[in-house]
């Protein structure tokens, strides 16, 4: 049995851990890896844009490290182990992705 303290998710609400996307150094000719820097777990909800949710993680971020991110110089995917999957468009709505509790979302930090 797991017990997780805490306060319990709401309807359309769904705790989640948020990483920092980085280039892994071990590199194979046939897939890009990443390394993962854990910023924190965070409550988003499947309601609304990805637009929204990426304020969201930029304001957690921001308030967990000493970056200064920018909505439109990141990008929010889902994370598969070693690699990075889907690419959550801005314009997108949450409900299209497959959202769940302890899900792993990852920001890249794009480039000016």
């Amino acid at each position: 049995m797991y017990i997780e303290k805490g306060v319990p998710a709401k309807t359309n609400e769904f705790r989640v851990s948020i990483s920092i996307a980085k280039l892994s150094e071990v590199q194979t000719n046939y897939e890009v890896k990443y390394d993962f820097d854990l910023v924190g777990k965070m409550v988003i909800s499947n309601l609304g844009d990805v637009a929204g949710v990426k304020k969201k993680i930029c304001k957690f971020v921001n308030n967990k490290r000493s970056l200064k991110l920018s909505v439109k110089l990141i990008r929010l995917r889902e994370v598969l182990i070693t690699r990075l999957s889907t690419v959550m468009h801005s314009s997108q709505k949450m409900k299209l992705f497959n959202i769940y509790e302890k899900k792993n979302l990852a920001i890249e930090i794009l480039k000016e």
